[in-house]
């Protein structure tokens, strides 16, 4: 028996039929973004509107997960609101699209605790926040990277793009530079702001590797917001074991890439009578986890770059400890 002709083609002629042939396929719904978060172990894609992938928390007491792994990352920026309550939020990265969108982070009334880390290996170049995180009302914990000692992520802690904004409340807030070999690594490149409220906030630049100077802490500005405020930058690690460098500049200088004009360190306290402190990275020992004996400190406050106790709106002014002495401009500080 010969091929058969399809049915369609035979009675594309009659008007009809033809019609009904030619009419387009009904659209087809676009997928839905990757899974990316987990809301108090469901996990949700949340809701795609204009581009933006939203994701919120519910009236209580939530833990919310986010970007725990590359595979859950999404070609759309993200938005997650963890609304009332006092929430746990864990973000894999509060990431930078390539055209410029940012993830948003907004922990709500409340008193939360949100931690960002890459959770990847050392040679990830991005930021642990490249995005906006947004504290709110209450006293909350905002960690971006990790802790010295189990450092094992990508580059900086807060980096360029990266604002964190601890909000009304006695605010923790505490940024580390990561562990990329020959990376910048600086703690915070971007904007720290405490807000209104007695905050506590620490910055610590990253390591290098060995035979590297450590890494400058803050190349950002940091400001305290009104209320008295404990603020402490400290520059990275030297590692003592195979060299002789210095560790990083607490508030410091940004000059990784020639083609970018160098930016340097801005700490400002605000209102209210804050203490700042600012010290030098030492060489480490990493074998005996102890800093290395003898080991001169990099600088606490490099030329051109400033500590202001008053801030742009505060009067009052701060204590302020430099070790070792300063270089930098340094305004409305008493020793």
């Amino acid at each position: 028996m010969g091929s058969r002709i399809p049915r369609l083609a035979l009675v594309a002629c009659a008007p009809l039929m033809f019609t009904i042939a030619a009419a387009p396929a009904a659209p087809v719904a676009s997928a839905a973004p990757p899974p990316m978060c987990t809301v108090n172990g469901v996990l949700t894609t949340g809701t795609l509107l204009l581009g933006r992938v939203t994701i919120n928390g519910t009236a209580g007491n939530d833990v919310i997960k986010c970007h725990a792994t590359l595979a859950q990352n999404s070609e759309y920026p993200l938005t997650v609101n963890a609304l009332g309550g006092d929430d746990d939020v864990f973000f894999g990265g509060v990431l930078l699209g390539d055209d410029g969108t940012k993830d948003i982070v907004n922990l709500g009334a409340g008193n939360d605790k949100f931690f960002a880390k890459l959770n990847t290996n050392v040679s990830d170049t991005r930021a642990a926040n490249e995005g906006t995180i947004n504290g709110g009302l209450g006293n909350d914990t905002i960690i971006v990277g990790d802790v010295p000692e189990n450092a094992n992520y990508g580059a900086d802690g807060n980096g360029a793009s990266g604002e964190v904004n601890g909000g009304d409340g006695n605010d923790t807030i505490i940024v580390n530079g990561g562990t990329l070999p020959e990376g910048n690594n600086f703690g915070n490149a971007g904007t720290v702001n405490g807000g209104t409220g007695a905050d506590t906030i620490s910055v610590r630049g990253g390591f290098r590797g060995i035979g590297y100077i450590g890494t400058p802490a803050n190349v950002g500005t940091v400001n305290g917001g009104a209320g008295i405020d404990t603020i402490t930058i400290t520059g990275g690690y030297s590692d003592s074991r195979f060299s002789q460098e210095p560790g990083g500049a607490a508030n410091g200088e940004n000059d990784f890439d020639p083609d970018v004009d160098p930016t340097f360190g801005v700490v400002n306290g605000g209102l209210g009578v804050d203490k700042i402190t600012l010290n030098g990275g030492v060489r480490y020992n990493f074998e005996t986890e102890t800093p290395a004996q003898g080991s001169n400190p990099g600088p606490s406050n490099v030329e051109e770059a400033i500590v202001d106790g008053g801030g742009a709106l505060g009067l009052d002014g701060a204590t302020c400890t430099f070790n070792p002495a300063s270089q930098g401009t340094v305004t409305r500080c008493t020793p």
